[in-house]
C-alpha cells in the first residue's frame, strides 16, 4: 500500500525573471482586453473612485474589493482621452475628503500600487462623495465631459450630481445615452464592458487558436516533406 503524502499549500520561490514575466503577461492581457472592448473615451473624464469602504473581501477572495476597484479604474482610465483621477473618503486628519492620483505612464501594477499608497492619506471612515463632487467640480464650476463614480452601493450624491449638471455641465437628465448605472460585483462590471464592446472576445480567441493551428499544420507538412526528400536523397545515393 502506497503511503500518501499530504502536500501543504504555500508560496513557491521563483526567480525575479519568472515573476517579471508573469507581470508582463498580465499587463499585456489587460491591455488586450481593454483595447478589444472599449473605444477611446473622448473629452475630459473625472474618475471618482471610492476606496476605504471597499476594504472587505467577498466570495473568499484574497484581495480587497478596493484593489479590484483600482484595477478596474486604472484599466478604463487608460482609454480616456484625458482623465482626472480621485480617491475619496473622510480625511485622515483635516483637509479635503479626497486625494488626486497622478499617473506617470504607469503600468497596470504601478498604477494600482500608486492608488494603494495614496489611499493611506485618507481615513477608513465613511465616504464623502457628495462633498468631493462639490469641492472638485461644483465649487469652481469645472466642466467635465464624463464623470465616473465607482462605488459599491448608491449613496446620497444624486442631488449633488443633479445640481452640478444644472449649474455647470450636462443639464438635469441623468438618463441620457452617456449615463450608465452598473450594479453588482466585479463580474457584472466586466460583463458589461464585454457586452459593450464591438468584438466578441471568445470569437477573437477562437480565431487566434485556428490561426495557430493552421500555422502548425503548415509547419508539420513542411517537416514531413523535408524528411521525405531527405529519405529519397539517401536512396539515390
Amino acid at each position: 500500500m502506497e503511503k500518501q503524502v499530504k502536500i501543504e499549500e504555500g508560496e513557491v520561490d521563483a526567480s525575479p525573471q519568472v515573476i517579471q514575466s508573469y507581470k508582463d503577461a498580465i499587463q499585456k492581457a489587460m491591455e488586450i482586453a481593454v483595447d478589444k472592448n472599449l473605444e477611446t473615451i473622448s473629452g475630459v473624464t473625472y474618475w471618482i473612485n471610492v476606496q476605504q469602504n471597499q476594504r472587505w473581501k467577498n466570495y473568499g477572495s484574497i484581495n480587497q474589493c478596493k484593489d479590484c476597484a483600482f484595477v478596474l479604474g486604472h484599466m478604463i482610465r487608460t482609454k480616456c482621452e484625458k482623465c482626472e483621477f480621485y480617491l475619496f473618503s473622510a480625511p485622515l486628519y483635516r483637509g479635503e475628503p479626497f486625494v488626486k492620483v497622478d499617473f506617470n505612464n504607469d503600468t497596470l501594477l504601478q498604477g494600482i500600487q500608486r492608488c494603494q499608497s495614496k489611499s493611506k492619506e485618507l481615513s477608513s471612515a465613511c465616504e464623502m462623495v457628495g462633498q468631493t463632487i462639490n469641492n472638485v467640480l461644483l465649487q469652481d464650476k469645472i466642466k467635465g465631459d464624463n464623470i465616473v463614480i465607482l462605488i459599491p452601493r448608491q449613496c446620497e450624491f444624486r442631488s449633488k450630481i443633479l445640481f452640478y449638471g444644472q449649474q455647470v455641465s450636462f443639464g438635469q437628465n441623468l438618463k441620457s445615452k452617456n449615463c450608465f448605472l452598473i450594479n453588482g460585483m466585479s463580474d457584472n462590471v466586466m460583463k458589461y464592458i464585454a457586452q459593450a464592446g464591438k468584438i466578441n472576445q471568445l470569437d477573437d480567441v477562437v480565431a487566434f487558436s485556428q490561426e495557430l493551428k493552421s500555422k502548425q499544420q503548415v509547419e508539420n507538412q513542411n517537416n514531413d516533406k523535408a524528411q521525405i526528400d531527405q529519405a529519397q536523397q539517401f536512396e539515390i545515393e
